[in-house]
């Protein structure tokens, strides 16, 4: 009896009707490639996929680090925190995919023994000197500005990769000492919009056109005006708003537009550490969203272009900041100015803390200068011991009446 050979490609021949195509064989079984004859690499491609998908990586307590494959952490990570196939409707999902891509190919031939403080620093030099030729690139090819390369990307992949290795040790499992290195965290953005910083961007991002090829123009940014309007208005992250549809839709967030609530985590999903707490709109927000869908506007979702859920803005949103002279502003800058607004018009940190999703000690580091009563109790009593300087000091009323009583006698 012959050795079994393995899950391989194999060539199906051509057949009346039908060309010949590359198939997967796995034992007895025969899986579709969608591949013909030609497509050689298109078919080991497929070939490699399905071998990553059929390889499943086992925790065991007796494993020593120098045994445990980093891909291995990495892998079961996706497959039981995210999911083993990518979820196309979730912008959140493939940003973790991609950070797993970018660590995958710099840790994936090494074993967990192997990271230390030195090979965290080395990842991050290694990162910074792929962003800044990829920065070098698109300035040559633009000629625009070069943006500031900073390691904040490479902190939040480690952060990941941390992330994963606790993942990996949580069963009742000893971990070992991991030294996961972090670069510095970058400064809080300090950047907000004004009120006419705010209506100058979203009547740019309204009026923007673009020249069609057989004449005329269309407006081609004003999805792009309604997702800062709900950002401006609810402080909503950006994959939160892209997915938010206007009925209940399987995994999506959605505005219900009888009760005026927006549920911006899907239903049935857990709260992760961003969290997405369910908000009443405001007025003026919930009117604007009726209308839009009481005029086919949106259809299914509150943001869309030409009929499609939109995944992601940043780059509409970039020619729109670019348009309007505010080249500092970014998809965040909505949700730091919803904050700094609410801050400045009085509204108490733990009511903004809730609404927003927020830790009440993020709004003291970061927002808490926007708060009028900010240090409010110091001014007062500076000002106070200011005034005592120079107005009269008060005497004590039983003081007052004995001095009266000897200068009268």
């Amino acid at each position: 009896m012959s050795a079994p050979k393995g899950i391989r490609l194999w060539l199906r021949p051509a057949r009346e009707g039908h060309a010949a195509t590359w198939i997967i064989r796995d034992g007895s079984r025969q899986i579709s490639t969608g591949c013909f004859g030609a497509e050689i690499e298109a078919a080991n491609e497929a070939l490699g996929e399905y071998i990553k998908r059929q390889y499943k990586p086992e925790r065991a307590s007796d494993k020593d680090p120098s045994q445990i494959p980093v891909a291995d952490i990495l892998l079961l990570y996706l497959d039981e925190k995210v999911g083993p196939e990518p979820d196309k409707s979730d912008p959140q999902d493939e940003k973790i995919r991609g950070r797993a891509r970018k660590l995958s190919a710099f840790f994936g031939g090494t074993v967990l023994s192997d990271i230390n403080k030195a090979k965290c620093k080395e990842y991050v030099a290694e990162r910074m000197r792929e962003q800044t030729a990829a920065e070098n690139e698109r300035v040559k090819k633009s000629g625009k500005t070069p943006r500031k390369i900073t390691a904040a990307a490479a902190r939040r992949e480690l952060e990941d990769l941390r992330a994963a290795i606790n993942h990996f040790f949580s069963d009742d499992l000893i971990p070992p000492k991991v030294n996961i290195w972090l670069p510095d965290k970058s400064d809080p953005r300090e950047r907000w919009l004004t009120e006419s910083e705010a209506a100058k961007w979203l009547w740019t991002a309204w009026r923007k056109t673009q020249a069609m090829p057989k004449g005329g123009r269309r407006y081609v940014s004003r999805h792009i005006a309604k997702f800062a309007l709900v950002g401006l208005y609810t402080g909503t992250r950006a994959a939160a708003i892209c997915g938010a549809a206007i009925r209940p839709t399987v995994g999506r967030g959605y505005v219900d537009l009888e009760r005026g609530v927006f549920y911006r985590r899907p239903p049935g999903t857990k709260e992760s550490s961003k969290r997405q707490p369910s908000v009443k709109l405001p007025d003026k927000l919930l009117a604007h969203i009726r209308r839009w869908a009481r005029l086919g506007l949106c259809e299914n979702c509150v943001v869309e272009w030409e009929g499609e859920p939109v995944k992601r803005v940043s780059k509409g949103f970039r020619a729109v900041s670019v348009a309007a002279g505010l080249h500092d502003v970014t998809p965040h800058t909505l949700r730091h100015t919803a904050i700094s607004w609410a801050l400045q018009r009085g509204t108490k940190r733990f009511d903004v803390a809730d609404y927003f999703g927020v830790s009440e000690k993020v709004i003291e580091r970061t927002y808490g200068h926007h708060d009028p009563e900010h240090h409010a109790e110091v001014t007062m009593r500076m000002d106070r011991r200011h005034k005592s300087k120079t107005a009269p000091v008060a005497q004590p009323v039983a003081e007052t009446k004995t001095r009266l009583k000897k200068t009268a006698e």
